[in-house]
């Protein structure tokens, strides 16, 4: 006679049936406890390969992760050098960047990080460098409007302050006259 019947696939029931052998075994003469000791161990082996399958599995999220954060690092840090750069020429001898603030310095490279593209690096440079030569030239909160532009809009924004008057207590305006007319648009 088999005694596999009697152990059978006992899903769900592992701890009751463990106690019950264990409570049992000494009065039978431990016939179950061999098998018992296998299943358990087996069972032990499944779970230790499970736990293993998905640390590795979240080990390798993890290094994929770190990979693309260091990627997107070296290329903000590659854009911003690109940007420093082509300020250089625009620096007017008596600029003191030295003097700029920290906070505005943050949110500009904050802002310009993700800038690649070289017309529009030359925009923030010269951004940089008006700021370092006439402080407080522009607020954080234009250049947080800047950063959302394409380079359509960027272009369209400088033949707007090109047309920009200045009145005689230094504000600007812009004179436009039939703004309903389609060539404005």
């Amino acid at each position: 006679m088999s005694e596999e019947p009697l152990i059978g696939n006992l899903a769900g029931f592992e701890k009751p049936t463990t106690a019950l052998i264990e409570k049992t075994s000494d009065f039978i003469g431990g016939c179950f406890k061999p098998k018992q000791i296998r299943r358990v161990a087996k069972a032990e082996a499944e779970a230790l390969i499970v736990k293993t399958e998905s640390e590795l599995q979240a080990m390798d999220l993890q290094q994929r992760a770190t990979h693309r954060r260091n990627l997107e690092e070296i290329r903000y840090q590659a854009n911003m050098e690109s940007i420093v750069r082509k300020t250089i020429p625009y620096l007017e001898t008596s600029a003191t960047p030295e003097e700029m603030k920290d906070d505005w310095i943050a949110g500009f490279f904050s802002n310009c990080r993700n800038i690649s593209d070289g017309d529009a690096q030359k925009i923030w440079a010269r951004i940089l460098a008006d700021q370092a030569n006439a402080h407080n030239k522009y607020s954080l909160r234009t250049l947080e409007y800047l950063k959302n532009m394409d380079k359509v809009e960027v272009s369209m924004l400088q033949i707007l302050c090109k047309c920009a008057l200045k009145s005689k207590n230094g504000e600007l305006s812009i004179p436009i006259h039939g703004i309903h007319e389609e060539k404005y648009f």
